[in-house]
């Protein structure tokens, strides 16, 4: 036996199984492997010690001999054969690689599967140079493509398909990549063949740019076609006659057919017997002239998935199209489904890119309807990985499955306190609102935003916070990135003017979609306590300089007051009679909407300060306020303000507020 020497013992793996479509064999328990050692392309013909590590040329294994090797195998005490092939780029100069084994007692009284597999897509790359790269040998066992990228095929004489699957026990793609055929990724000749964490990418086709089916079965599980194209028809899949598809929890994107009048710029079935199922996949942003997005076939089933963006049409011609749960079409179809109505929402995708996993994807951006839209069970392709999104991830992660390939990991949440509580009118009372990420995914972006009670006054907050004052007053807070399980707290300080209940709230947000939008705000309900001592002319607390006998609270005389050249700001108070003093503290505020976003933090407080007025006169208080208030002023014509008067200048406790209009003295000469 050729190989007796170099039998290794490799790891099991699950068999696939969809549904119900006959599944390509997975690994056997142990393999016989064939090494290859270098990138020329040689074949056994050349030398028959090639691969067999005996005589003139055995360490010797180009890719050919060793491919011819394993066919060749008639007796070999193991399960399946495996051809590895490190990285390199290996040029098919003679003809194409012919893979399979017909031995009928090659593997333990059976046929051998071979599985060729490589260091990775990208690394490990087969070039046919104009020629199919791979056919499989008709009768033959199942044959694995695995870790490898397949390119350059072209059609002519000897041209044709990457891949070419005929009459075989199954042929199975996994994390590879097909880039840059000129007649199609894969060619489906009475074969079941699946592609498994792959790619189809920029191929080209008559009819099927990056699959053509006829009279077999094709599968696709978490892989992305992207940018293929076809003249007629397809310009993704081809589905011919007595041909089916499968797509779980895969993207079809960017890709087109060419011809004018021709239609299925992503999936084209036709022809008596022809079906399609898709599940939990995303089919948007394809052309065609004619239903860009799915057209054509006796049956379509479709549940989990989203159709959106594919122009002239998301689907159309189905001769009975069938919803069996949730799913969005976002745009004119002429399809008839039963069941379940599709939303007709905006699914909100992101630009095909990098999103983790081993192809390229679609993401939902944040407040997609896809969210939590498909129900808490959404079955996976084979009961021992479960539900699985394109990139592995599992699903569901907020309260129900995400529609289409995509499945949100990232969640922001928040979480509020409020101290002290109840907190008394005229003091201090702190917010601390705390942004986590409880998902599984890091989440940028992420920004809190406080929502100010009503009759409070905002008194400070970090550094890069932005203030807004308005009729709904609001403090936003950057804080940047957090990775899963990490919490940023953030505290603001606010002062309320009268009493009553308080309503604290905090919200939260980040640049991705959110797996849980339900954490993503939050509310507290507070009490603002009257000073235990009021105002109304009574001594300062604890006595001292401040203290004077009361003759109650003083009055604002007018409404609207205008600057003098200074930029001073003078009020006019009047003590009512009955002796004693009135003393006041003056504070003057921005109203709602009265100054621009860049001044509000540093200038809600305009000004303040303090008089001492004798019972039955009145007296001017001048305020100076600060130079960007009175640019504002001078620049505007005039400022909405607000007067809160303490009848204890030792205490912060609010007896009389007036609205009033600050002029500059232009505006108050016209």
């Amino acid at each position: 036996m050729r190989l007796g020497g170099r039998a290794l013992g490799l790891l099991a793996a699950c068999a696939l199984l969809v549904l119900g479509v006959a599944a390509a064999p997975a690994h056997a328990a142990f393999l016989d492997t064939i090494p290859v050692t270098e990138t020329a392309d040689h074949s056994l013909s050349e030398n028959l010690n090639y691969c067999t590590g005996e005589g003139t040329g055995g360490e010797e294994c180009p890719l050919r001999a060793a491919v011819e090797e394993a066919a060749a195998v008639a007796s070999v005490g193991a399960e399946g054969i495996e051809v590895l092939i490190p990285e390199g780029e290996y040029n098919l100069t003679k003809a194409t690689l012919e893979v399979g084994n017909t031995a009928a007692h090659a593997c333990s009284g059976s046929v051998c599967p071979i599985t060729l597999q490589g260091a990775g897509a990208g690394k490990t790359v087969i070039d046919g140079l104009g020629l199919t790269v791979i056919r499989t040998r008709e009768k033959a066992a199942g044959v694995v493509l695995e870790r490898m990228t397949l390119t350059g095929s072209s059609g002519g004489v000897s041209g044709g398909p990457a891949v070419v699957a005929r009459e075989n026990a199954g042929l199975e793609l996994r994390e590879s990549m097909l880039t840059k055929n000129d007649e199609g990724g894969i060619g489906v000749d009475r074969d079941a063949v699946s592609a498994i964490d792959s790619v189809f990418s920029e191929n080209f086709a008559a009819e099927g740019g990056a699959v053509a089916v006829n009279h077999g079965t094709f599968v696709s599980v978490r892989s992305t076609f992207a940018k293929n194209r076809a003249v007629v028809g397809g310009g993704a899949i081809e589905i011919g006659t007595a041909g089916s598809a499968q797509l779980i929890d895969s993207t079809v994107t960017g890709n087109k057919v060419i011809e004018t009048g021709f239609p299925g710029g992503a999936i084209q079935a036709q022809g008596p017997g022809t079906s399609l199922d898709v599940e939990y996949s995303t089919i948007a942003g394809n052309e065609a002239p004619v239903d860009g997005g799915i057209h054509g076939g006796e049956e379509l089933a479709i549940t989990g998935s989203i159709l959106s963006g594919n122009t002239n049409g998301q689907c159309g011609g189905v001769t009975a199209a069938t919803a069996t749960g949730a799913n969005i079409v976002f745009g004119p179809s002429s399809c008839a489904f039963s069941g379940p109505a599709p939303l007709g929402l905006d699914p909100l995708l992101g630009a095909l890119a990098d999103n983790g996993g081993p192809a390229p994807t679609l993401a939902l951006k944040r407040g997609s309807p896809a969210v939590n839209a498909g129900g808490k069970t959404c079955a996976g392709p084979a009961p021992a990985e479960g539900a699985l999104d394109e990139r592995r991830i599992a699903r569901p992660q907020g309260a129900g499955c995400d529609l289409g390939a995509f499945e949100v990991g990232s969640d922001a949440a928040v979480a509020l306190a409020a101290s002290p509580e109840p907190v008394t009118v005229g003091s201090s009372l702190s917010l601390t609102a705390t942004a986590s990420d409880p998902g599984i995914e890091p989440i940028t972006g992420v920004s809190l935003t406080f929502m100010l009670p009503s009759h409070t006054a905002f008194v400070s907050a970090p550094a890069g916070c932005v203030v807004t004052v308005g009729a709904n007053s609001t403090v936003a807070c950057p804080v940047g990135t957090l990775a899963p399980g990490q919490a940023h707290a953030t505290t603001i300080a606010v002062r309320p003017e009268q009493a009553g209940a308080l309503v604290e709230s905090a919200s939260v947000s980040a640049e991705q979609a959110d797996a849980e939008p339900s954490n993503d705000s939050v509310s507290l309900a507070g009490v603002a306590a009257a000073p235990s001592s009021p105002g109304g002319g009574g001594p300062a607390p604890g006595g001292g300089p401040g203290a004077a006998k009361g003759a109650g609270v003083a009055t604002l005389v007018g409404r609207t007051f205008t600057l003098d050249r200074h930029g001073d700001l003078a009020l006019r108070l009047s003590c009512p009679g009955g002796g004693g003093t009135c003393g006041e503290r003056v504070a003057l505020f921005a109203a709602s909407g009265g100054l621009p976003a860049s001044l509000a933090k540093r200038a809600a407080l305009l000004a303040s300060g303090r008089a001492s007025i004798p019972a039955g006169t009145t007296a001017v208080l001048r305020l100076r306020l600060k130079r960007p208030i009175v640019h504002a002023v001078r620049s505007r014509g005039s400022l909405r303000a607000r007067v809160l008067l303490s009848a204890n200048p030792a205490s912060l406790a609010v007896d009389h507020r007036y609205a009033i209009s600050i002029k500059s003295p232009r505006a108050h000469g016209r």
